[in-house]
């Protein structure tokens, strides 16, 4: 069977996380030569300068993931009057300026270059959100929106940029979710989490040559979460 990445070199972005490490090793297993920016990066201005070392130092940069997805912090969860500039900051850093900032650096590369692919990460509360997650879901929304303003930018360069707005993932360990793990599956009509499996095909799909038409799209690999995401009794969502 033909590996669908033979010898591209992919540039993979992001927190050291078990989904990270499956987009890794799904990339990997379709032939791709992978270069992983050193998670310890947490200024935006040092991820996008290892983006530029890793392009140098292969000459081209045919691929960029990004993987910034935490699930929010329980103690986070903060009314919108006392979320101080310290949270909003280090929600916006973490799930919008790291990743677009990332992106913004592989365009340098990749216009020079007439192609590539950019796919970034998010979780669907860039889609719809909720009480007390203002600086969460304003963050991931400008993730997505950036992911359509350089798609519709850089089109002409053929330069695809499109993003996976992700639903409810396996448990992490050591994450404290905020609702039992029966009441999560419970508000998904597929009825259970995601699989990183499925997570890294939709990313293989978007920046390859299968998705050579698709750009400023944000797919959602969420089981149905936000085809249904009216939570009754309110005071009990998530």
């Amino acid at each position: 069977m033909m590996q669908r990445y033979p010898n591209k070199i992919v540039v993979l972005a992001g927190i050291e996380n078990e989904l990270t490490a499956a987009l890794g090793e799904a990339f990997k297993a379709e032939g791709a030569l992978l270069a992983r920016i050193d998670p310890a990066l947490s200024e935006p201005r040092e991820v996008a300068a290892a983006v530029l070392g890793a392009a140098r130092e292969h000459g081209r940069l045919d691929v960029l993931l990004t993987n910034y997805l935490l699930p929010m912090p329980h103690e986070a969860a903060l009314p919108a009057t006392e979320t101080g500039p310290e949270i909003w900051e280090a929600q916006q850093r973490q799930f919008f300026t790291l990743p677009a900032l990332a992106a913004t650096a592989a365009g340098r590369v990749m216009l020079a270059q007439g192609y590539g692919s950019v796919v970034h990460l998010g979780p669907v509360h860039g889609l719809f959100t909720q009480a007390q997650r203002a600086a969460y879901s304003a963050a991931a929304a400008g993730l997505f929106m950036h992911t359509k303003a350089l798609a519709v930018e850089w089109g002409a360069w053929n330069v695809r940029v499109n993003a996976i707005a992700c639903g409810v993932l396996p448990a992490q360990r050591g994450v404290l979710e905020p609702v039992s793990d029966e009441t999560l599956r419970s508000r998904i009509p597929m009825g259970r989490r995601a699989e990183y499996r499925e997570v890294c095909e939709a990313a293989l799909f978007l920046a390859g040559d299968e998705a050579s038409f698709v750009t400023g799209e944000v797919l959602r690999v969420d089981g149905g979460w936000t085809a249904y995401h009216l939570f009754y009794p309110f005071e009990t969502a998530f």
